[in-house]
């Protein structure tokens, strides 16, 4: 099955075309050596990829490629992508694998809502050679299964990382980076501090390790205006830890530098460790204003249509479900 549409979009007294991708059911159990689907405009566009279906077993590659890995002329081309509500699944089992689920490259304020990613070795990164989000946001999201990143950053400031589900059952020693991965582009000539991921915000989220491998993962250039409080964390070894500026460090530590104040060791009491649905209220977080009010209910599936939501009441919780 598969929807495609083009419609128009007035911006600035100008009609800009709306390219929109939705109800796509696509399988790919051969083990390519490819990207499954590549979107690199030639226009300007403003893309909304949404409610898609994609299990996937090639190596090293992407899953889904928006915009490209390096800078070419199509840079800023997908600026305000919406991607929302799909359901992205890597078949692999070679852990130390470099697929990237959805990567959106060299464009900014992309919106990341709603979606399920599982065991992709990086889930949600986005990437640039130091541009900067003023809107936009990774937000509602759950990443389950084996993984060596959920959401990342690499050389793009102002990144939002808010109200998403990290559940990695990965062992230590198999490749984890972090939950959350912040850091310059290293893949490019130019020093690092140029090219890091300033002024990033984390807030809300569950992490949940079932072993003492890394949530948040940030270089040092990359900690100038990082924002993190409001989250929770478990992990079933021990107390939750973090790589930072190279050094791997407690959450006692990591408190200490100034960092999640107010966030909470909580086991949330997973319904599944598919669904990721807490059973205990976790009225931990805080309010992010109207625009992130929208949650997941516990109710939402992905296929056939928009996930159900639910909005955050005058308590907020934490991670991608509304209790």
């Amino acid at each position: 099955m598969f929807c495609f549409l083009i419609a128009f979009w007035m911006l600035k007294n100008e009609q800009i075309p709306v390219i929109i991708i939705k109800d796509t059911i696509i399988n790919y159990d051969k083990a390519l050596d490819a990207d499954i689907l590549h979107y690199q405009p030639k226009t300007y566009e403003l893309m909304v990829f949404k409610n898609n279906i994609i299990n996937a077993n090639n190596k090293n590659h992407h899953i889904v490629l928006f915009g490209n890995e390096v800078s070419s002329a199509s840079n800023r081309m997908l600026d305000g992508l919406i991607i929302t509500g799909n359901k992205i699944v890597w078949k692999g089992t070679n852990i130390l694998d470099s697929n990237e689920g959805i990567l959106v490259g060299y464009s900014i304020n992309a919106l990341i809502k709603y979606n399920y990613i599982q065991n992709s070795p990086y889930g949600t990164p986005l990437k640039s050679s130091g541009y900067t989000n003023d809107s936009g946001g990774i937000a509602y999201n759950v990443y389950c299964g084996s993984f060596k990143v959920g959401a990342g950053a690499k050389g793009i400031n102002g990144s939002k990382f808010y109200n998403n589900t990290f559940y990695n059952n990965c062992i230590s020693g198999e490749g984890v980076i972090g939950s959350i991965y912040i850091n310059s582009n290293n893949d490019v000539s130019a020093s690092e501090s140029s090219l890091s991921s300033k002024n990033c915000r984390i807030y809300n989220n569950i992490f949940y390790t079932r072993h003492q491998v890394p949530n948040i993962y940030c270089d040092g250039p990359s900690l100038q205006g990082l924002q993190c409080d409001y989250n929770v964390y478990y992990c079933e070894d021990g107390e939750p830890v973090f790589r930072i500026a190279g050094e791997t460090i407690s959450f006692t530590k990591w408190q200490g530098m100034g960092y999640d104040k107010h966030s909470k060791i909580i086991n949330p009491q997973f319904k599944d460790t598919q669904t990721l649905i807490p059973t205990i209220p976790l009225p931990y977080g805080i309010n992010l204003g109207i625009g992130w009010k929208m949650g997941l209910a516990p109710t939402a599936q992905w296929g056939g249509g928009d996930p159900i939501l639910k909005s955050q009441e005058a308590i907020w919780y934490v991670g991608a479900y509304i209790y």
